[in-house]
């Protein structure tokens, strides 16, 4: 028999000698009999007694082995007959599998999953324990056994845990791992069990405060009923006796201790010393804020209660007070009361319910989430800092409302309450003053107020004077200027007491669409992230550098702040002082719809919460506006109760804009992403992501968007766009403005979409938006902040293209929007080729917060060719930030240029294909042509036109699909058809090459761009043409419309747009002897226009005229996976069996071999052969080298390549011949994994290629030893995270953190093997500030420093020079340590060894097309090899037609033929 392991606390009656009841310990872990295997897992000790539990589950593919369910006995000794109660410490509430038990054979008696127990506790996500009262039972003394039996799941799953049981004769409140008599006794408990808080006696009229912070004493209450009274105080008297006290520290999350996770009911106890002299003094407690509903008690008396969510809060203690030691108790409902049920649910249900679960469920109050709030609302307890205040007498003031106007004439109005602890009513006189905060003078009296106070109540009196002289607070000033607001009490004559208020003279008054500042207009923007800094000098800084002018004062904010401004108020107090305005945003977010907008309670709430705000922030002058909620309307109301928006926005109205406006008159509300509501009757409009995407036009109107189908500006009031601009997604999204180079890397990224963001600030300062408020932080953004310079000038097109020698007039507004009326210098230049060819300055006088329009009328030079040019725009006021910005330009030639040497006009050489126009009758498309310099003639019908001759289709021809398989024969007889524009292309199987439009969910909409990208520069198609010229094209309408999925197989594409550049605009397909070139570019409709499309259609008509076909065969030996991946590309050629027959350049000039190790023996053993295949032009490609045929390979190729896997990484694509029509994106795809779901980011893809081989110079990711598939990523010391290529930037996954005790001395940072005769050029190490930073390190070859260096305190590089030492290791140590935080990491990010170029991948031999070494080209003789290890497979079925895309373009570049 097993050991029986059972603690026995005997007593020899039934109830102990210290009054303890006698009890019976049994472990759950160690059973006399089980009959499963024994499953023991470990727990948190102070909940799980000894730390272990027993365990067994089954999910539901796993009930087959259920059987006789769960069979266990537990012998023990009972130490004296009599009644006992047994106690079960069970997990997984509601989820477990029913349990039976019984003791000494008697009956079975079942424990419910739905009992509910005591002190229950969190121990993980939906995994806790509790104290289950199972039963009474009579035991006789001596020998016992406790069975259990658990034999049917619940649901579809088997799950049980199992901590102890107890069998105790009387009375027990279970707690924890504690068994009956043992009482908790760590230092903490101990700490404040004795803990007495002296109170401090104020001197005279002033106030004394005592901080209560420290360690107090707290104790469970749980409450099986939580459906009664859910959101009510606890009653008089309500302290039990028999509670179990711990100590806790107080400011804290009452949660962080694991004996109080899912403590919903608690009493915090603490003892106070009161002087004599403190009786009789008003005395009231001050919190920063607690969790959720505190009621207080003094020496067992109820004397108050709050109910809020971490708001800041007063409570007066009454009379309560007495000399000597005072017990203070605090009880406390957890937010989890606030949960909503519905109708026949229990709150009960949801006591268990993580904190990651809150999303998922409903609340009547503002919990969850509170980003924007003041703080996290799900923290429970006392935690924030608690203070007790002693007044000078029974009468204090108790708030007071300073309510300066500018406008009108300056004025101050103080509301002043006050209120009497006293039994007696009191006669009060207050005399108010204002006082300069900078030199303590009185700067204003205010008359004085008299009123009567009733007893243990407050009265309001309110004193106003002129203040003609006040000292105005400015945002941006610094230090600004403020005053306090100081009250005396006096009651018969005496000052009983005083007290100060800080505030500023500022007023916000609404103009129309405008918002002014002291009468001053004022728009508002700024990006997230701009207050960081270590100092306040550097928070500044850092602000103002990124030209903000605004923030959101919240939970947000302070993670930028700092720990020592966490508190909202402590934020608000430190942005009055510096001058930094903002919005305030309450704790209800409905951004997840976690409220339940059907239950009244919910909006009494909010009512609540928005009074709290208020009245704690009123006199903050950086608040320039209260955000109401934010998204409640936009997302819980318009997606969730989109059938009651009319009753919704009735009730925000009561229950929130009326509150505000009820305790501050003076500022505006808004709902943030609600609009104006409806009826437009709020006084700012704020809307969320209202975005129309990029407008060409800056001018273009705003007031016409709809948010939700329900907001939209009237343009009669201020605009907040309260959210705009989310940067989001992978990498590659945001090549859709930034092109392939935004893929590169999450800093490229948020560079390209930094284009977006200064975009849309232009348009939205153009339209007057009062607050802009971009989604997105500032570092890393790039030209956004010059778009939020204080001085600005921004064409009104963002087209940059003119016609040389012919008039042009653009558009320029000048803004003005610092406080200064003084006059505007405005200089403009227009320089070509280096020259200044026009110009001009002037003075403009503007308004503060206005702009005013400026035309620029300039005539460029005529030019032969396309010639760069440049704008300058300048803006300066004395005394402000200047506005300076030059922009890249080109002028085209206004003739017709010659392309690839032929003449392209009617007068000109003719071309060696005649030219033809298929357009509808009528249609004078031909003479746009004319116009632009081409004659073609036109044409009805494509028999009309001549073999071999250029057919143009016509923009919008509507005879397009009619006439697709006379232009298809046309092309396959050796014709050319060039296609403009259509509104319905060319899509599915009307071409040979099979193509897709472009389009997103079930009912598609076609896909336009103003951005699009050649694939090819450098190429005759794109000549005479800029990296940006074929984007934002003059006109208002996209540059490209109707845009195709980017093809594989027989169609090319040329200029690629949209997200990862998945899309395209021009495609080329071969057919034969002939081509058709079509693009869906606004050429045809803007030649007349748009330089760029003139010069596209010159391009397009140049290569068509000089197209040779190709005609290369692909041959291919390939199984499996390969060969199902060659299916759809339409290759023509075909399989081969026989690879010694297919060495014949002529025959088969591309042979495609698949990498096994058979297949590579085979070509060596054909070496002669191939060196005559690849002398005589042709190409050998290699696909998915294996590991073992790599030996084979190098001696094939004359290479001594190391191989490893490909890992998740970053790929670059490297410009070549071969990669020409490929684009960064096409190498750059994402995984399977959502490592980032608010911002819609996927970890990078590790099946993209199969393996590389070191063909680049960085070596570093090669040192890892034998390929080794899916090799698991950890951190520390130089594993994989350090050689992926990706940085902190992309995402914090992707480094590495090394943990270290101490250094100095040195300590190992990284260590690499290093493939054999490797000589080291180069090490460029990028540094890490996430945590410490290492600052000085040595690089040591083979154990010996062969250098050092100090790297950057952030996440800079530095590069060193190794000189080409041969090594058979590279190690690097850190010898000194910045210390950031207290956590003993230190991270890198990045390091890259780069090598002297071996002999034998010396002179172009070893070309990579890929960074990392998945493809690589070799010449060899007329011809080469081609080392393609794209992955057959791939995680993410999506990717695979991309990887097909990339190996069709590789082959095409090769000249293989397409289709037949």
């Amino acid at each position: 028999m097993a050991r029986v392991w059972a603690v026995l606390w005997v007593a020899l009656v039934a109830v102990g000698a210290w009054g303890q009841p006698g009890y019976v310990w049994i472990e759950g872990e160690a059973p006399t009999t089980i009959n499963v295997a024994r499953d023991v897992r470990d727990g948190d000790p102070a909940v799980i007694s000894g730390g272990q539990w027993l365990q067994h589950s089954l999910d539901e593919g796993q009930l087959d082995q259920l059987g006789d369910g769960l069979q266990l006995s537990y012998d023990f000794t009972a130490p004296a007959a009599g009644e006992y109660t047994l106690w079960l410490h069970l997990g997984l509430e509601f989820v477990r599998a029913p349990l039976e038990w019984r003791v000494g054979g008697g009956e079975w008696r079942t424990v419910s999953p739905d009992d509910l127990g005591v002190d229950l506790c969190g121990l993980g996500v939906w995994y806790e324990a509790s104290w289950v009262e199972a039963g009474p039972v009579t035991l006789a003394a001596g020998a016992q056994t406790l069975e259990l039996r658990a034999t049917e799941p619940n649901g579809n799953r088997f799950l049980f845990n199992f901590d102890a049981a107890c069998l105790v004769a009387g009375a027990w409140r279970p707690t924890g791992s504690l068994q009956p008599g043992q009482t908790p006794s760590g230092a903490l408990d101990t700490a404040a069990a004795t803990r007495t808080v002296p109170v401090a006696v104020p001197a005279g009229s002033d106030r004394a405060v005592t901080s209560l912070d420290g360690a107090w004493q707290v104790a469970r209450w749980d409450d099986l009923t939580m459906d009664v009274d859910p959101y009510e105080p606890l009653p008089d008297a309500a302290i039990p006796a028999d509670l179990v006290w711990r100590g806790v520290d107080v400011p804290s999350d009452l949660f962080g201790r694991p004996e109080f996770n899912f403590a919903h009911r608690v009493f915090y106890r603490t003892t106070l010393d009161v002087p004599a002299a403190a009786v009789g003094r008003a005395a009231y407690l001050d919190s920063d804020g607690a969790n959720w509903i505190m009621t207080v008690f003094v020496n067992g008396q109820r004397v108050g209660w709050q109910r809020g969510t971490r708001m800041p809060w007063r409570l007066d203690l009454g009379p309560s007070l007495q000399a000597g030691a005072n017990e203070l108790v605090i009880a406390v409902k957890s937010p989890w009361y606030g949960q909503n049920v519905g109708e026949g649910e229990s709150k009960n249900r949801r006591r268990n319910l993580p904190r990651d679960f809150w999303q998922h469920a409903r609340q009547v109050g503002s919990f969850f989430p509170s980003t924007k709030g003041d703080t996290d609302g799900l923290a429970v307890g006392l935690t924030d800092p608690l203070r007790l205040v002693v007044c000078g007498g029974p009468v204090y003031v108790d708030e007071v409302f300073a309510q300066p106007r500018v406008v009108g004439g300056q004025r101050l109005t103080a509301e002043v309450t006050v209120h009497n602890a006293g039994a007696q009513p009191a006669a009060v006189e207050v005399l108010t003053s204002a006082v300069d905060d900078a030199t303590g003078e009185v700067a204003l009296t205010l008359p004085a107020v008299t009123g009567t106070a009733p007893a243990g109540a407050s009265v309001a009196l309110t004193t106003a004077a002129d203040f003609p002289d006040a000292k105005l607070w400015w945002p941006g000033d610094n230090p600004a200027a403020l005053y306090r607001l100081r009250t005396e009490t006096q009651v018969g004559g005496a000052t009983v007491d005083v007290r100060e208020e800080l505030f500023g003279f500022r007023d916000v008054t609404i103009e129309g669409k405008f918002i002014r500042i002291n009468g001053v207009r004022r728009n508002f923007w700024n990006l997230l992230g701009g207050l960081r800094g270590a100092t306040d000098e550097e928070k500044l800084a850092h602000f103002y550098a990124g030209n903000n002018r605004f923030e959101r004062f919240g939970r947000d904010l302070a993670a930028d702040l700092g720990p020592d401004l966490a508190l909202r108020s402590k934020q608000l107090e430190w942005a009055d002082r510096h001058g930094i305005p903002g919005r305030l945003s309450s704790m209800i977010d409905g951004m997840f719809i976690t409220h339940e907008l059907n239950n009244p309670d919910t909006w009494r709430f909010f009512a609540e919460q928005i009074e709290q705000m208020v009245r704690q922030s009123r006199n903050h002058p950086s608040v320039i506006v209260y955000s109401l909620e934010n998204e409640l309307l936009f997302i819980t109301a318009a997606l969730a109760y989109r059938g009651d928006i009319d009753r919704i926005e009735q009730d925000c109205k009561t229950y929130m804009l009326d509150v505000a406006h009820r305790w501050d008159p003076t500022r505006p509300s808004m709902f943030d992403g609600g609009g104006a509501l409806q009826d437009n009757s709020v006084e700012i409009c704020c809307t969320h992501y209202l975005e129309d995407g990029f407008q060409p036009d800056n001018a273009a109107p705003m007031g016409g968007l709809v948010s939700q189908r329900l907001w939209s500006w009237d343009e009669q009031r201020p605009y907040s766009a309260g959210e705009v601009a989310y940067f989001s997604g992978d990498n590659a999204d945001h090549a859709w403005i930034g092109g392939e180079s935004a893929a590169a890397s999450k800093a490229d990224a948020r560079l390209a979409y930094g284009k977006y963001v200064r975009y849309m600030f232009e348009r939205y300062r153009w339209n007057e938006v009062s607050m802009t408020h971009p989604w997105v932080a500032q570092d890393g953004i790039g030209e956004a902040t010059i778009a939020m310079n204080e001085l600005a000038a921004f064409t009104r097109y963002h087209n940059r293209t003119v016609w040389g020698g012919q008039p042009t007039s653009r558009e320029v507004r000048v803004f003005n929007d610092t406080w200064s009326a003084e006059p505007l210098t405005f200089t403009w230049s227009f320089t070509v080729d280096g020259a200044q060819v026009a110009g001009a300055e002037q003075q403009i006088t503007l308004e503060p917060g206005y702009a005013q329009s400026v035309n620029l009328d300039f005539t460029p030079p005529a030019v032969a060719a396309r010639t760069e040019a440049q704008l300058r725009l300048v803006v300066t006021q004395p005394g402000a930030k200047s506005f300076d910005e030059t922009q890249a330009w080109a002028v085209f030639p206004s003739a017709q240029p010659a392309v690839a040497g032929v003449q392209l006009t009617a007068a000109g050489e003719p071309f060696a294909h005649a030219l033809y126009v298929l357009q509808e009758a009528g249609a004078g498309f031909e003479a746009s042509l004319a116009a632009a310099g081409w004659a073609a003639t036109a044409i009805a019908d494509v028999a009309a036109a001549a073999p071999g001759g250029i057919i143009i289709v016509a923009p919008q021809y509507a005879g397009l699909k009619a006439a697709t398989p006379a232009l298809v024969a046309y092309a396959q007889a050796g014709g050319r058809v060039v296609c403009l524009e259509q509104a319905e292309p060319w899509v599915g199987d009307d071409l040979p090459a099979p193509l897709a439009m472009a389009g997103e969910g079930n009912n598609p909409e076609p896909v336009s761009a103003h951005f699009t990208f050649s694939q090819g520069q450098g190429l005759p198609l794109f000549d005479q043409l800029g990296p940006d010229d074929l984007s934002a094209w003059a006109g208002d309408e996209p540059t490209a419309s109707a845009l195709w999925l980017r093809p594989s197989g027989g169609a090319r594409s040329w200029v690629a747009a949209g997200k990862a550049l998945r899309e395209s605009a021009l495609i080329e397909v071969p057919l034969g002897p002939g081509q058709i070139l079509a693009t869906q570019l606004r050429v045809g409709s803007s030649l007349a226009i748009e330089p760029a499309a003139r010069q596209l259609l010159a391009n397009m008509l140049s290569v068509a005229n000089a197209y040779a076909p190709p005609d290369k065969a692909v041959t291919w030996l390939a199984a499996g996976d390969y060969a199902d991946f060659l299916g759809p590309l339409g290759l023509r050629g075909g399989p081969t069996t026989d690879l010694a027959a297919s060495l014949d350049p002529a025959a088969h000039p591309i042979l495609l071999v698949q990498g096994t190790a058979a297949n590579l023996a085979g070509l060596l053993a054909q070496r002669a052969a191939v060196d005559n295949y690849w002398t005589g032009g042709g190409w050998l490609v290699v696909w998915g080298l294996e590991p073992d045929a790599l030996a084979a390979y190098n001696d094939l190729l004359g290479t001594q390549h190391v191989m490893r896997e490909f890992r998740t990484e970053r790929v670059r694509l490297l410009r070549d011949p071969l990669t020409a029509g490929l684009d960064s994106p096409d190498v750059t795809q994402p995984g399977s994994t959502m490592m980032a779901p608010w911002a819609n980011l996927r970890v990078a893809s590790r099946d993209y290629f199969t393996t590389c081989v070191d063909a680049g110079p960085n070596i570093a990711p090669f040192c890892f030893g034998p390929v080794t598939p899916d090799r698991e990523f950890t951190s520390g010391n130089g594993t994989l995270q350090l050689v992926n290529g990706l940085f902190n930037s992309d995402f914090w996954w992707y480094i590495d953190q090394i943990a270290y005790e101490q250094i100095p001395p040195a300590h190992l940072l990284a260590r690499f093997p290093l493939p054999a005769d490797t000589r080291l050029a180069a090490a460029r190490i990028w540094n890490n500030a996430n945590y410490d930073t290492a600052a000085d390190v040595e690089l040591r070859l083979d154990g010996q420093t062969v250098a050092t260096t100090t790297l950057p305190d952030g996440f800079d590089s530095v590069e060193v020079d190794l000189g080409g030492a041969a090594a058979g290791e590279f190690s690097l140590y850190a010898t000194s340590v910045r210390v950031r935080q207290d956590k003993k990491l230190v991270g890198l990010d990045e390091l890259q060894l780069d090598r002297v170029t071996p002999a034998w991948a010396a002179n172009g031999r070893v070309v990579p097309l890929t960074d990392v070494g998945g493809l690589v080209k070799y010449p060899r003789g007329s011809g080469g090899a081609l080392l393609c290890n794209l992955k057959p497979t791939d995680e993410v079925a999506e990717n695979i037609p991309l990887k097909q895309r990339v190996l069709s373009t590789l082959l095409a570049n090769l000249g293989a033929a397409f289709g037949g």
